[in-house]
């Protein structure tokens, strides 16, 4: 017997009534998701909706759409939403024309199987920096583990956020690169052969599919329209790059390569009893629209090539306690809506940012309020690996608070907007396969004013990249191209890095503060006086913010008097006044690095204690005067 109810309490005629349907685990049903649909999917419904998932896997042909208010999803433990198509049925590999292309090594191992459908399978597509908007190919997935397309080189040790795996640009001109060696070669069809690479800077990654290969002169030449890094930077000798998707170079467990017209996937599969799946639906597992009062909870979400789970133009809703799962794109997106929370989540393996979140109205400085806490977020921007951080935050008002952010190719926090508050958090791990990057990040805006960094912990943090020719560093709070009105206060920075970068902006503070090894504590410039002052006046746009938003109206003249106060009396924007560094603790590495003829006395400076050599971090905290907030410690990072 099917363990499927449909009931509908109304106890007393004045109490709203409550429908429940309880939905087993397995495929769901036709008639079982048409009944769910129509629940949730009712935007004029009264009452409240409560789904409840069994223990179990739930298949799903497509993602769940909440239009309606008072919906609780809720699972009992080990309940997981799927939109995944289970692979079985694995075989030995036959044809010819594919066999012998295999390494020799391999052939016997080397597994295949046929994914349900039709149509073609999903292919790559151009990611990477400036592009966030393309879904994510068909990706195999081994026992909830994202499988890598064949690649060369291999990696072969932690992963491949760290050195090794890689190629150097041998040369590069015109569009085209010579590969330093002959592999490609040895490589029969270079149909649906694709490239990642950093092609001019540590910071601007693309993928770019191969057009032809010159094994006389070994140079290469792209497919179609270049993406955006190349087209504005262009490609440069020595830069990283490497292959994927090449079916002679499948050679390692868990690799795989689709023959997408014939919706084959080949791969080398672990031992042992394999769940394989592969992504195909484009539908986030669970999308909320326009919707109020809505939670989900003890939910995992698995699947999906796009969003893992949508908050859009939703009120006063919540995911809480649920993990959210190797999702091609954003693990969790909030677009618009006030209230939205995620709460005790763990996202892990999304393509793209672990948690996108905007909202509010920064017209008016009206927050969104949206909450991001007590959440693991882990080894996120698989696929576009810069610029897609754990959380990435704009709009005005949110809230990222006792969460652990680590194991991250580039940055943990990435934000604009006003008025954010980023605190307790533990940051680990993070700018791995980057350079001139931060770990929190925002720049080149004198308007986007009010964020509070306080009571973080950034730890085991150092640079690991210096393939880029210009300029080689990371900053656990990079205050960029002069970024105004940040205030960093309490946390505790424990790196052999720079931890605090002051990029030629005002009006930003740096109090309360735990440096250990820094390298250096704090360094502050003035670069729209130096360097930079050409791309401050003319390249930035540095005044557009300015002159677009009311920033000498209210609220905003009461908000920020330094911003009012400085246009108002036409101050020369290029000098970076209003800066306070101020009861900070630093002990062992370097204190302070000052550039373009800056002194201590272009700062309010005061109280600072500065050792020589390293101390404990409870010695440095007991050194900080006492007038100041504790930093709560024990409170820093997630405690799911």
């Amino acid at each position: 017997m099917v363990n499927v109810a449909l009931v509908c309490v109304s106890a007393l005629a004045s109490q709203p009534r409550e429908i429940q349907i309880v939905v087993p685990p397995g495929k769901m049903s036709q008639s079982l998701r048409a009944r769910v649909d129509e629940q949730i999917s009712n935007r004029d419904g009264e009452g409240k909706v409560r789904i409840l998932f069994r223990r179990g896997e739930h298949v799903l042909d497509n993602g769940l759409q909440i239009n309606r208010s008072d919906v609780e999803l809720v699972g009992e433990e080990g309940a997981t939403l799927n939109v995944g198509v289970s692979l079985k049925n694995w075989r030995p590999v036959t044809r010819p024309e594919i066999l012998n292309r295999l390494p020799e090594s391999v052939r016997t191992r080397v597994r295949v199987a046929t994914v349900p459908g039709d149509g073609e399978l999903p292919g790559f597509s151009k990611r990477g920096f400036g592009n966030t908007t393309s879904l994510a190919h068909a990706e195999l997935s081994l026992n909830d583990v994202p499988s890598q397309p064949a690649r060369y080189p291999n990696v072969t040790g932690t992963g491949s956020f760290e050195k090794e795996g890689w190629l150097l640009t041998a040369e590069a001109a015109n569009g085209k690169i010579t590969v330093p060696n002959d592999r490609p070669s040895k490589w029969e069809n270079l149909s649906d052969v694709w490239t990642y690479g950093y092609w001019q800077f540590d910071w601007a990654d693309s993928y770019e599919p191969v057009a032809s290969y010159d094994p006389q002169s070994r140079v290469l030449a792209f497919s179609g329209e270049p993406s955006q890094p190349i087209q504005e930077f262009g490609i440069a000798k020595s830069r990283r790059f490497f292959f994927l998707h090449v079916l002679e170079e499948l050679d390692q467990v868990g690799e795989y390569w689709m023959d997408r017209s014939r919706r084959e996937v080949y791969a080398i599969l672990p031992t042992g009893n394999v769940r394989a799946e592969i992504s195909l639906s484009s539908d986030p597992v669970v999308l909320v629209q326009g919707a109020n009062n809505v939670t989900i909870r003890n939910l995992r979400f698995v699947g999906t090539r796009g969003v893992g789970v949508s908050f859009l133009e939703a009120t006063d809703s919540s995911l809480r306690d649920s993990v959210v799962l190797n999702s091609g794109m954003m693990g969790v997106s909030i677009k618009g809506g006030k209230n939205v929370q995620i709460v005790g989540c763990q996202v892990k393996g999304a393509g793209q940012s672990g948690v996108d979140v905007s909202g509010g109205d920064r017209r008016t400085l009206t927050p969104s309020n949206h909450l991001i806490e007590n959440c693991v977020i882990e080894k996120v921007s698989r696929w576009n690996r810069t610029y897609n951080p754990a959380v990435l935050v704009n709009g005005v008002g949110q809230i990222v608070r006792g969460c652990t952010l680590q194991d991250l190719p580039h940055t943990a926090i990435l934000f604009g907007g006003n008025d954010h508050l980023f605190e307790k958090n533990l940051v680990q791990r993070v700018c791995k396969e980057t350079s001139d990057a931060g770990a929190f990040y925002i720049g080149r805006n004198f308007t986007t004013r009010g964020t509070m960094i306080r009571w973080n912990h950034f730890r085991d943090f150092e640079l690991r990249v210096t393939t880029e020719g210009n300029w080689h560093m990371v900053v656990a709070v990079y205050l960029d191209d002069c970024q105004a009105g940040i205030s960093i206060e309490g946390n505790i920075f424990e790196a052999k890095a720079r931890s605090v970068l002051i990029g030629g902006g005002r009006d930003n503070r740096v109090i309360g503060n735990i440096f250990l090894d820094s390298d250096p504590a704090i360094e502050f410039d003035a670069r729209a006086r130096g360097w930079a002052e050409r791309h401050f006046r003319q390249e930035w746009d540095y005044h557009r913010d300015i002159r677009e938003l009311p920033v000498l109206e209210s609220p905003w003249k009461e908000r920020y008097p330094a911003l009012a106060a400085a246009l108002l009396a036409k101050e020369d924007l290029t000098y970076p006044a209003g800066n306070e560094i101020s009861h900070n603790v630093s002990a062992g590495g370097k204190w302070l690095a000052l550039h373009n003829g800056l002194t201590e006395k272009d700062a309010k400076m005061e109280g600072n204690v500065v050792l020589p050599t390293r101390i404990s971090l409870a010695e440095a905290l007991a050194k900080r005067p006492k007038t100041l907030a504790p930093i709560p410690v024990g409170q820093i990072g997630a405690k799911r």
